[in-house]
């Protein structure tokens, strides 16, 4: 009354990464069937807390290996130019003791080149084609914090891979802020008409929040960020805390 036996052929079997796409139903279904099939792994194993959170001590307890599960241990920032996701990524990458890697930057020592000039010589198809590559590349890398370009999540398809290995932590903060913190940086073109840097911030938040705040797992304040050392250590302490994986 309360069992179910399936009947399968073990030869025809074979283990898979499984993405759960945030469902609990499928994390543990396919623990269940990894006890059976090797190779499974499990993409964002901490889904299950939806329901039920004590489920893999629970395995645990009854014998089964947890090994197939793969924890997110990645931290992706996103958002506008002079949100803060350089600085704090670094600091960050600091406590954690992980690597940082800012794509904006990677870009720029591959193509040796800034960006103004790989836009003005190949155009922003050939700059999004770039970081398309680098999602490609860096998405699998274990234990690192990555500080995304302002547009890099334009393209579904690098927040997918990002994000499945890691958390993605949009920083937000006021256009007159930011356009304070960045003034006119020469290397960063421009990407609209507006009159100045401020209202094209404000433009590119109207434009994109739908798409950062899609993808983000949290979202985090830094209008009151300073370029103090001990402010960004905070910062950076306080994102730690807010994330399931860092607890």
């Amino acid at each position: 009354k309360d069992g179910l036996t399936i009947h399968g052929n073990d030869a025809t079997l074979h283990g898979s990464i499984i993405e759960t796409y945030n469902d609990h139903r499928m994390a543990m279904c396919f623990a269940v069937l990894g006890t059976k099939v090797p190779g499974i792994k499990i993409i964002n194993p901490e889904c299950v807390s939806k329901t039920y959170p004590t489920f893999w001590k629970d395995f645990k307890k009854i014998g089964a290996s947890t090994k197939s599960i793969t924890p997110k241990n990645n931290i992706i920032l996103t958002g506008l130019r002079g949100s803060g996701k350089s600085s704090i990524g670094k600091a960050l990458a600091k406590q954690l003791n992980y690597k940082f890697i800012d794509t904006d930057a990677l870009i720029e020592k591959n193509e040796k080149m800034k960006i103004a000039n790989i836009v003005l010589k190949h155009g922003w198809p050939y700059f999004r084609k770039l970081e398309n590559e680098i999602a490609k590349n860096i998405f699998d890398y274990p234990n690192i914090v990555i500080a995304t370009g302002g547009g890099f999540f334009l393209n579904p398809q690098n927040a997918k891979l990002l994000k499945r290995n890691g958390w993605v932590v949009l920083l937000t903060t006021k256009a007159h802020t930011a356009a304070q913190r960045i003034k006119l940086d020469p290397n960063r073109p421009r990407l609209t008409t507006a009159n100045n840097l401020t209202a094209e911030l404000k433009q590119l938040w109207n434009d994109r929040k739908d798409i950062y705040e899609q993808w983000a797992d949290l979202r985090y304040d830094t209008s009151t960020q300073s370029k103090n050392s001990d402010d960004i250590k905070e910062k950076a302490q306080s994102i730690l805390k807010m994330l399931p994986c860092k607890k």
